[in-house]
């Protein structure tokens, strides 16, 4: 897309691709971090797409959802002016898929992104807790009683990591020559293999999505149970010895 700023613009520039219903689709700024930065310099600016869903929350698969062809829009904003332009995504001509194939292909990447996220949220969340029941053990140790919160601790923490070697394997320090056994990765790697396809998914990849996902949502419910349970009863210790929220 090639775009002319009269002046360099003093505030942010947003650059949105949407659906003709107006579905966003993909977003990107001149402040963007990750991903392709819209360029903001006086006079003549391209920036150049890559076909693929924006992904706003930091999850980046190893391999884009690619638009399939169609109408869509693209809608410039530089402090209150808008500008927008209607465009058609034409089929790679080198491809011999269907339109209808294509769509399939992109639907069902979107399908995959979707748990890489929850995946992600998940880790997250594992960790999230894992600190905090570091930092409350930590403040303890000055309180009578100590040691019941740190074995209690210990017993969380070896949860919460059981739940995190089955997801992933970023924790371990020869990850690159391992097999791909974890699950984030096996997501991953589907990605790619379905987006360099060409076109319609394999039968055998919605079989392994189905799996993959079947237990990336055993271990969500597992993490779930935690917090229910030890992490419940761990609270529970806390709030019966008095530890104190800020230690000197």
């Amino acid at each position: 897309m090639n775009y002319y700023l009269r002046d360099r613009p003093q505030g942010d520039i947003e650059l949105k691709f949407l659906s003709t219903d107006d579905t966003i689709i993909a977003v990107y700024s001149n402040n963007q971090v990750n991903g392709n930065a819209v360029p903001a310099e006086s006079g003549m600016n391209q920036f150049v797409w890559d076909l693929s869903y924006a992904d706003r929350d930091g999850h980046l698969p190893s391999a884009p959802a690619i638009i399939p062809p169609g109408s869509y829009k693209v809608r410039l904003k530089v402090g209150d002016s808008v500008c927008e332009h209607a465009f058609t995504l034409l089929k790679d001509p080198r491809l011999t898929s269907s339109p209808d194939d294509l769509e399939e292909q992109s639907a069902l990447i979107l399908k995959i992104r979707a748990k890489l996220v929850d995946t992600s949220n998940l880790l997250q969340g594992l960790r999230e807790v894992g600190r905090q029941v570091t930092d409350w053990t930590d403040r303890a140790r000055t309180v009578a009683g100590a040691e019941s919160v740190i074995d209690a601790a210990t017993d969380v923490l070896a949860r919460l990591d059981s739940v995190e070697q089955v997801v992933t394997k970023e924790h371990l320090p020869n990850k690159v020559n391992l097999p791909p056994a974890c699950l984030d990765e096996k997501l991953a790697q589907l990605t790619y293999a379905v987006a360099t396809s060409g076109g319609k998914p394999t039968s055998q990849s919605y079989q392994v999505l189905d799996d993959v996902s079947g237990r990336i949502d055993e271990q969500i419910a597992a993490f779930q149970q935690i917090r229910k349970n030890e992490i419940r009863a761990f609270l529970s210790l806390i709030q019966d010895l008095a530890v104190p929220l800020i230690t000197p």
